[in-house]
């Protein structure tokens, strides 16, 4: 790999793996915090359908809502999961709101799968001087992916880990960027960020001065002048080759205000 990068940054969700979460898996997971909750309050709770409306879907238009207002921090989801429960006259600990979000979490997390070849292509990549870390918008806690990572034997092919949930600043805030190119010790121009997201992943690393490049190996967005696309991860064993005869994007007549936050929603459930 040429000279001029030094530091690959990745998204996790859709880029590095795969996420698999079928409704009956989420329903299922609903169904546990009905269970659960049935403990704490007895018999006359909403059913799980009703949860889901009454607390899931008003959490997530309040953070639709936040993100497209540009909203960049990390809302507390805890303070979410009370204030949709408060709503249906439900007063509960708060250790219970955090039983929901890992719940939710495992759900969405036990799907998730990651093509043959991932581990060998991250391994060789490091193999070959670059520093590699991941960049990921999640409401989940950090420790869980993490455990995520490890089960899956990905953990160690990267040099840092900054998650949204524990960085506080979401892409495409520069700030969550910087979190780890300041880890990796390198600079963004020198650093190649990969996602398959247009709004925060190409428009995130143009904002923080990283070469965007989307990837297509999961999720398809239509890519702006300019930005390289890839198919498979494998592809950034040539990274030289997906660069070669382009000028960085911000001289390509692409600009980060260009994208807006509607581009590629609805959102998969813990936004990773």
């Amino acid at each position: 790999m040429g000279n001029r990068v030094r530091g690959l940054l990745l998204d996790l969700g859709h880029t590095v793996w795969d996420i698999k979460l079928s409704a009956d898996d989420w329903l299922g997971a609903w169904r546990r915090i009905h269970g659960r909750l049935r403990q704490l309050k007895g018999d006359r709770v909403p059913p799980p359908e009703v949860l889901y409306r009454e607390v899931w879907e008003r959490i997530l238009g309040r953070r639709l809502a936040y993100f497209r207002a540009r909203g960049y921090r990390e809302l507390p989801p805890e303070l979410l999961f009370a204030e949709a429960f408060d709503r249906l006259g439900l007063d509960l600990p708060r250790t219970f709101y955090r039983e929901c979000l890992e719940t939710l979490a495992r759900a969405e997390l036990d799907t998730t799968c990651v093509a043959p070849s991932t581990g060998a292509v991250l391994a060789e990549i490091r193999g070959r001087g670059l520093k590699v870390g991941l960049v990921s918008n999640t409401m989940y806690p950090a420790e869980l992916l993490r455990a995520r990572l490890d089960e899956l034997g990905l953990r160690d092919h990267f040099d840092v880990l900054a998650f949204s949930s524990e960085v506080g600043w979401r892409k495409p805030h520069p700030a969550i960027f910087q979190f780890a190119l300041d880890r990796l010790r390198v600079g963004p121009a020198e650093t190649v960020f990969v996602g398959d997201r247009v709004y925060e992943d190409v428009g995130g690393a143009l904002r923080a001065g990283l070469q965007p490049v989307l990837t297509h190996q999961f999720r398809q967005e239509d890519p702006p002048p300019g930005v390289p696309v890839i198919r498979r991860l494998a592809e950034l064993l040539e990274l030289d080759a997906v660069l070669t005869g382009l000028r960085p994007p911000w001289a390509c007549g692409v600009a980060p205000g260009e994208f807006g936050p509607d581009v590629g929603r609805p959102e998969p459930p813990g936004s990773q």
